[in-house]
Order: C-alpha cells, then sequence, then structure tokens
C-alpha cells in the first residue's frame, strides 16, 4: 500500500512539473527573446540639444537565440514618460515596418518643435515574425533650430563694441612695437603673464565679467532648460550652483562663420519664487590677449571680447511657459580672474573675489550694461 501511494504520488508531480514546462513552452513561443536596448538619438543616450529638424534613431539587440534578427520594428513618441509607458498621450506611431534597419531612422511625418523634451520606445519582430516586448522609454530635448527660438536673446558684453575696440587696438598697437610681445609665448618669450598684465598699469585689460540676473517665477515648475553660448568661454551658475562639469566650453570655432552653445536641464535648481542666474566669462581663443602665431589677434581676424548669448525655457506644470533671456537687463562686473589667456596662463586675484554673485539676495551695486 505504501508502495502505491508512493508510485501515485510520483506520477502526480511529474504530471504538474510536464504541465508547468508546457506552460512556459507555449509562453516563450508567444514573445520573442530579441530585445531592443541601449536606445539612442543622434548617436547619443538621453541627449539635450538636438537641433536637427529630422532627427535620426538608433537601438541595438540582445537574444538568446543564435542567428535571431530584426525583421521590423515600430517606434512611438510622446511628451510624458508615464503615458509612454502605458501606451497612452502618443504624438507620434510609425507603425510596423518591415525593416532590419536599427540605425540612423528617420521618422517620415515626424516634426519635433524646439526647446521641447520627447520619450521614446520601440518594438521590434525577430526572424520568425514574433513581437519584442517595448523598450525600456528614452528621451531627447530638441535645441534651437533659428535665431528666431532664440525669443529675443542678445549678445552681451561689458563694453560697447566702439569702446572695446578703441581701447583694444590702442593696446595692441603698443605690443606689435615690442619685441617681447610679437614673440609666440612657448617659442621664448622671455615677458611672463604677470609682466604682460601690469604692463598696462594705469589701465589693464578687463578681468573676467561676471554677469546675473534675478527673476521670479510664480508657478510650479515642470521643466527648465538652459540653452547658453558664451565665448570664449563660459560657466553658468543657478541659484549658487555650478551647471554641468565641462570645461573650455564652448568649442573652439571659427567664430565668424560658427559659434557653438550647449543645453542643461536646470530644473531641479530653479525654485518656485526667487532666483538669480550667474555666467563668468573667459576670453579663450575669442579674445586671445597674447600676440598668437596664427594671427587671431589681427583686424582681420574673429578677435572680440567676451560675449553671452542665453536663453532659459521655464514650462510650468499647468501648460503655461516663461522665458528668461540675455538682454540689456542684465548687470556685470569684473570677477577675481584679473588674466586669462590659453597661451599664458591665469591670473586669480582671490581678493577680488564677489561672494554670493550667483546666487538670490545680492545686494552689492553692480554696473548695468549699456
Amino acid at each position: 500500500m505504501n508502495t502505491r501511494k508512493i508510485y501515485f504520488s510520483l506520477l502526480f508531480f511529474t504530471v504538474l512539473i510536464t504541465l508547468h514546462l508546457k506552460t512556459d513552452d507555449l509562453l516563450a513561443q508567444t514573445k520573442t527573446t530579441l530585445t531592443p536596448v541601449n536606445l539612442k538619438c543622434e548617436y547619443l543616450n538621453d541627449p539635450m540639444g538636438i537641433d536637427m529638424p529630422e532627427p535620426r534613431f538608433f537601438w541595438q539587440m540582445e537574444s538568446g537565440t543564435e542567428g535571431d534578427l530584426q525583421t521590423a520594428y515600430r517606434i512611438i513618441i510622446g511628451r510624458e514618460k508615464e503615458g509612454l509607458i502605458h501606451n497612452k498621450g502618443i504624438i507620434y506611431d510609425s507603425r510596423k515596418k518591415s525593416s532590419s534597419q536599427n540605425a540612423q531612422i528617420v521618422l517620415k511625418g515626424f516634426k519635433p518643435e524646439p526647446a521641447q523634451k520627447y520619450y521614446w520606445k520601440v518594438m521590434v519582430w525577430n526572424k520568425d515574425k514574433k513581437a519584442s516586448e517595448w523598450s525600456e522609454p528614452a528621451f531627447f530635448v530638441t535645441g534651437l533650430y533659428g535665431e528666431a527660438d532664440w525669443k529675443g536673446a542678445e549678445w552681451i558684453a561689458w563694453r560697447t563694441q566702439n569702446d572695446w575696440e578703441t581701447e583694444w587696438w590702442r593696446k595692441k598697437n603698443i605690443e606689435r612695437q615690442c619685441t617681447e610681445f610679437n614673440l609666440p609665448s612657448y617659442f621664448g618669450a622671455r615677458m611672463n603673464m604677470w609682466e604682460r598684465y601690469h604692463f598696462y598699469h594705469d589701465k589693464p585689460y578687463d578681468p573676467a565679467p561676471l554677469l546675473r540676473k534675478e527673476f521670479q517665477l510664480p508657478k510650479k515648475i515642470k521643466t527648465a532648460y538652459a540653452f547658453i553660448s558664451g565665448i570664449g568661454y563660459y560657466e553658468l551658475y543657478v541659484n549658487g550652483q555650478r551647471i554641468g562639469n565641462q570645461v573650455l566650453d564652448p568649442g573652439w570655432t571659427n567664430y565668424r562663420k560658427t559659434i557653438l552653445y550647449a543645453t542643461h536641464d536646470i530644473t531641479n535648481q530653479l525654485n518656485t519664487g526667487e532666483n538669480a542666474v550667474g555666467v563668468m566669462l573667459g576670453r579663450g581663443n575669442y579674445g586671445m590677449i597674447a600676440l598668437d602665431h596664427w594671427d587671431f589677434y589681427k583686424e582681420d581676424g574673429y578677435i572680440g571680447q567676451p560675449k553671452l548669448l542665453c536663453r532659459i525655457k521655464i514650462d510650468y506644470e499647468d501648460g503655461t511657459s516663461e522665458d528668461v533671456v540675455s538682454d540689456l537687463s542684465w548687470k556685470i562686473t569684473g570677477g577675481p580672474v584679473i588674466y586669462d589667456c590659453p597661451h599664458m596662463g591665469e591670473i586669480y586675484d582671490a581678493t577680488r573675489e564677489v561672494p554670493g554673485w550667483n546666487s538670490v539676495n545680492f545686494e552689492q551695486l553692480l554696473c548695468k550694461l549699456i
């Protein structure tokens, strides 16, 4: 009797295991193991500042089946991550496209608006025509396509162009008569940066300017992005916090033809109520003080004083938006970097620091831009 009980028990568990395995097989037949991963837009993961009117999309695939491959894909795009996860709020749907292509996909009919955030995900079909699960959502933030998208932002600088040019070329005419200045620095010039700085002891070169703007945000903030270019270089601060960890930004270009800008997500740095944004500018190769062997300093070059162009776009939870742009309402003063030149180096005078210049409730009087 005990032997019969043991036999039937073993038979019962064998049947259960067999049913379980068959159920798994049936589930495996409905979905493929081919999975889209590593989603990219314009070759980047979750990029910001994509200013291509027709951005290109990419993804890779993982599979546990040898020889598996993609035979079709479908991409959907939305404005909200949670909505896209549940396939709601879709603003673009490619529908199923029979294609093995998974790189440089241009979506016909999709025209992203400037300064907007989009979420997207992809589904693929394998060689057996079985659909994958949806990928994890990815996102991209569009940049600015043209001058109108800067919403009236102006290039602002410390001096008027006429005043700056008059003083700049007065100094350069003096320096070109001095052999110590004419020798490119790394070919053996004996005049170091301290001597160069104090050469015009009565009226030295301007220090790196500090620009700031205070503004009120009356509503709950959903997203905020800063689109900024500061030439030669810039550092951006919001409510006293440095934004990003990049240096020597924007990249060096022929400024007569091309000037680059960057896009920063500053949602977490802004507050409902009072805010302050600050920017420190550097000369870089745009305002090279040393007489360089590339002759950028000459009148037919692209030399200029440090300048700022900035648009901050704030989207509120209620669906409205607001812009803060660079204009003549910004305030300016000189900072502790009293000499900066890619050839010679930098002089930092800590006695000229301006505590709180990039924060709210800053009471020190700064100059207005004119």
